[in-house]
């Protein structure tokens, strides 16, 4: 037996929230990977929405998917602007 505490433990409870949370971050990514700058005005509500699921803990995965959007996030808003000023 292992002598790790369970708050030391990695947590990765799956339910059908979180698979649906997974699918729904899976295709936020590919909406920040696909059309970058035409995602630029949805940038601040789907921040706001996903800023309190970096610290859910009952699942790693998604944190972890989380963390990732967040510099797609910033790319979006960078194109987004550029597109603006070329209007």
């Amino acid at each position: 037996m292992g002598t790790e505490s369970f708050s030391e433990k990695q947590q990765n409870i799956v339910t059908f929230e979180t698979e649906e949370a997974k699918n729904a971050i899976k295709l936020l990514k590919m909406f920040t990977e696909i059309i970058p700058g035409s995602f630029s005005p949805y940038v601040e509500k789907t921040t706001l929405i996903l800023t309190p699921l970096l610290e859910f803990t009952m699942n790693q995965n998604i944190r972890k998917s989380v963390s990732q959007i967040f510099p797609k996030l910033i790319k979006c808003i960078k194109l987004g602007s550029n597109t603006n000023r070329m209007l």
